[in-house]
């Protein structure tokens, strides 16, 4: 049952003390808003200091702090993580419709789970032995039954596509006595797994969508996590049966992944992102610290991933040199803040929502086309589509849809496009992380759900993408000037 996978992920952290809440935080223009769980009940706690926004008090170089005592210990780094402790579990809101509404179709965009670091320079420097890719008997494996039972009925499943000549693109479970770069981790397994959980008992079980097509990136992380969100979702969930497809491009663009007008804008970003740097990362006392103390990269992007990612997500305990300087927890919250800093930076300032509106367009056409054609022929059968991709997927999409999240995207990050029907007429819902954004995107901005018609999406999609850049197709809008 998805309630006992719900408690027996509590046991990564141990107990949970009365009345502490899982929290999911996510930004509203001069507003921290953040949704969260406390004894079983929904709290919605908004923090608002002098009308300032979290982005403000990061200009300033300070940690962002919060005044709830309750919810001080979530960092940024620690939600990027996204330990089973933050999970989203009873507060989501897919498959929430208005009353006489029908779900028709879903589509679930995934960002891997957990992962190692893209280099293991740091690892190499500091004597780290990453033995955290093993699910079948590294510590975090053996702890969870849900884990257990998962590695050994898809282990079986493997062997048996094996016997039987069926294609597998690899294989589906992480086993790697040491980590290499780059590979999913038995906490990645945990994220999706939950993942799948959450939302069968919103979809499957509720909505009775029951027919499901899946596509992932040609890399072994991505495919992996596809395979652990569908053992969470399906009951029955049976490798051999249920194929996955693979894309070689994260904006899953089939045909369509060459646009030379995104690929010269990528070098207006790239200069805007050193215009931060320069302007700020560079004289930033913490990042100059990480740097000089542990001999690696002044840039936020690989501090991140070989410190957050790689020893803060893994619970290891944080670094120090020869000297005895070592990292501290808050140097990491510095570091994501500032980081988020550039991202929103570059959205506003550079081309990287115009090179986004072009790389995700096609994907947001197959979107929209599975959807029309649901629309078209009154399908009986609700279909949940899954797209496994990377933070390189996910992020894009947010931003061609305008939703305002500048965050990296934490490992384990969905985002999900619903069609629903009323009265024969069509509804759209967008949802990121269990939250609706659907009134912050582009095509129904400030609309109240139940206002954005699937024609918004569709006509955003078909026609009003090529338009912003003075074209009729993206073909034309691809063309350089």
């Amino acid at each position: 049952m998805a309630e006992d996978w719900f408690r027996w992920v509590c046991k990564l952290r141990g107990p949970t003390p009365v009345g502490r809440l899982v929290v999911q935080v996510f930004f509203d223009p001069g507003v921290w808003t953040l949704g969260g769980l406390n004894q079983s009940k929904k709290h919605h706690i908004n923090y608002q200091k002098n009308n300032a926004s979290p982005l403000s008090l990061i200009r300033e170089n300070k940690v962002i702090l919060h005044e709830n005592e309750n919810i001080s210990n979530l960092s940024p780094a620690r939600y990027y993580c996204n330990f089973p402790e933050t999970f989203e579990t009873d507060a989501i809101e897919e498959g929430t419709g208005e009353p006489g509404w029908k779900l028709k179709q879903v589509h679930v965009v995934i960002r891997h789970g957990d992962r190692t670091p893209l280099k293991f320079d740091l690892y190499k420097a500091m004597g780290v032995v990453p033995n955290f890719c093993n699910v079948f008997d590294d510590k975090t494996g053996n702890k969870f039954p849900v884990l257990i039972k998962y590695r050994e009925t898809v282990s079986a499943q493997y062997v048996q596509a094996l016997r039987k000549g069926v294609y597998v693109f690899t294989d589906p479970l992480p086993r790697s006595v040491l980590c290499s770069p780059g590979q999913l981790t038995s906490l990645g397994v945990l994220q999706q797994l939950n993942n799948g959980f959450a939302l069968r008992r919103v979809y499957f079980d509720k909505h009775k969508l029951t027919a499901v097509k899946v596509i992932s990136t040609r890399v072994r992380r991505t495919f992996q996590s596809a395979v652990a969100f569908l053992y969470g979702f399906l009951p029955d969930f049976n490798l051999l049966e249920v194929p996955v497809r693979t894309s070689p491009h994260p904006a899953f663009c089939g045909s369509a992944c060459i646009c030379r007008k995104a690929k010269k804008l990528q070098k207006l970003i790239n200069e805007k992102h050193y215009e931060v740097y320069r302007r700020r990362q560079v004289k930033n006392p913490v990042i100059r610290k990480l740097s000089s103390t542990l001999s690696i990269s002044d840039h936020t992007g690989v501090q991140i991933d070989s410190l957050v990612t790689g020893y803060l997500c893994k619970e290891m305990k944080l670094p120090c040199n020869i000297s005895g300087t070592c990292v501290k927890d808050q140097d990491l919250n510095v570091i994501m803040n500032e980081h988020e800093y550039m991202n929103r930076i570059s959205i506003e300032e550079s081309a990287e929502r115009n090179q986004s509106l072009l790389l995700v367009q096609p994907m947001l056409k197959m979107i929209s086309g599975a959807m029309e054609q649901s629309v078209a022929t009154d399908m009986t059968v609700g279909r949940l589509y899954l797209y496994s991709g990377h933070d390189t997927t996910v992020r894009p999409l947010l931003q061609a849809l305008a939703i305002p999240e500048y965050r990296w995207p934490r490992l384990g990050s969905r985002l999900v496009f619903e069609l629903w029907e009323f009265q024969n007429k069509h509804f759209i819902k967008v949802i990121f992380n269990g939250l609706d954004m659907t009134s912050q995107s582009q095509f129904c901005k400030g609309l109240p759900g139940r206002s954005c018609l699937y024609s918004r999406f569709r006509d955003f999609v078909n026609y009003e993408i090529a338009e912003y850049f003075g074209s009729k197709t993206r073909t034309g809008a691809c063309q350089e000037n």
